[in-house]
Formats: structure tokens, C-alpha cells, sequence
């Protein structure tokens, strides 16, 4: 399944990163809300079963989101999130800060980045990545791009499930109509004038909550 990151704003697209990340790396994770967040919305630190058991992640890490409103698609993307990326991983490097420097770094962004080899987004973050790895003191890394979270959100149905009535509205708009069986013959055309001017997701997700989905 597609899902339209675009209609989460920074914050929520952040809150979104923390539960998926919660989920994946387990409840030893700390969740940091608004403010300043000292280059990270989430950290974890000990023995997590990730990237898998058998080769699992053992120190401290840090999980950090990256969102843009209006991607452009292409090298564009990446050139931002590559920015983005620098921005983030130099306040490690910035003695006025004192930040403690990660074992472990998940770098998450609604950007596609793009597969090319050497030129592509991907590779062009991974080889960053790679170049801190001494200065930082890196032991291993994961990049998150829009492909990766798409992924993600189908293997983890408790997050999707909480955040469908702003990735996918179409869905949830067929859903609620379904259950909750409207009477009125111009309901459909009532609601997608709502949703259009994304005034109802909270409703949707009231109705599904309601009826137990």
C-alpha cells in the first residue's frame, strides 16, 4: 500500500517515527516531545533486537526524523535530505552542546531516496554515514527513506492502524462509510469535500475506534 506522508505536519510525521520505532526496538526506548530535542526524537541504550536477533545492537542509539512538506521527488530529495543529515549528525561534533555520541544511528525521512548506485540518494547518505563513522565513534547505522516506512507500516498493523486516517484517507473514508451505513444519499460527496480540506481525520478515526478497528 501507498500512504501520503504529506498530510502529517513535522511533528506528527515525528510522533509517527517514535511509535513505529517503539515497536520495532521495544519498550526500553526513550521518547522525547516538543522542543529542542538534541538531535534525536527517540534513544535507546543496551541490548535491542535490532537490526535482527542474531546480530543485534548493543549500546547507545539514537533515532532521528527528518520531514519534508513538499517533496520534489528525485535527486532533490536526496540533496535535502543529505542537509539534513549533516545538520543533524554535526551537533555531535559541536563542543558547546555536549551531546553524547551514538554507538548506533536511525536516520528516518519521508523522502524517497532515490536506489541509483553511487549517485543515488541512498548510497550518497550511507557513504556519509560511513565518512563518520571514526569521528563519531559509529558502530552500525539504518536509513529509514519513505520505501523502507511503507515496508515498516505493513509489518507493524498497531502503528498503521493508529495513523491510516491521515496516510490514507481514501481507505478510511470507504471504511467509516462501511460501518457506520449513512443514510443521507449525498454523504460520500459531503464527506470527500471535508476531507479535501482535511477537516474530519479526527472523525474517522473516532468512528473506527467506536466500531473496534
Amino acid at each position: 500500500m501507498d500512504y501520503d506522508f504529506t498530510r502529517l505536519s513535522t511533528r506528527s510525521f515525528e510522533q509517527l517515527v517514535q511509535s513505529l520505532a517503539a515497536s520495532i526496538i521495544g519498550p526500553g526506548i526513550v521518547i522525547f516531545g516538543d522542543g529542542p530535542d538534541g538531535g534525536r526524537e527517540a534513544t535507546f541504550d543496551g541490548r535491542i533486537n535490532f537490526p535482527s536477533t542474531t546480530d543485534p545492537w548493543h549500546g547507545y542509539g539514537v533515532v532521528q526524523a527528518k520531514f519534508r512538506q513538499r517533496p520534489e521527488g528525485g535527486g532533490k530529495d536526496g540533496e535535502w535530505a543529505l542537509t539534513e543529515l549533516k545538520k543533524e549528525l554535526g551537533k555531535f561534533n559541536t563542543s558547546t552542546r555536549d551531546l553524547q555520541k551514538p554507538d548506533y544511528y536511525l536516520f528516518v525521512t519521508n523522502v524517497v531516496l532515490t536506489p541509483v548506485s553511487n549517485a543515488g540518494g541512498k548510497d550518497k547518505l550511507t557513504e556519509y554515514l560511513k565518512s563518520k563513522k571514526n569521528s563519531l565513534g559509529l558502530k552500525d547505522f539504518r536509513i529509514w527513506d519513505y520505501d523502507q516506512l511503507r515496508v515498516l507500516l505493513e509489518n507493524h498493523s498497531d502503528v498503521r492502524t493508529a495513523y491510516t486516517a491521515w496516510i490514507a484517507s481514501g481507505d478510511v473514508l470507504a471504511k467509516v462509510m462501511e460501518l457506520i451505513q449513512p443514510k443521507r444519499s449525498d454523504f460520500r460527496a459531503v464527506m470527500c469535500n471535508y476531507t479535501s480540506n482535511g477537516q474530519v481525520f479526527g472523525f474517522f478515526r473516532k468512528q473506527l475506534e467506536i466500531h473496534g478497528h
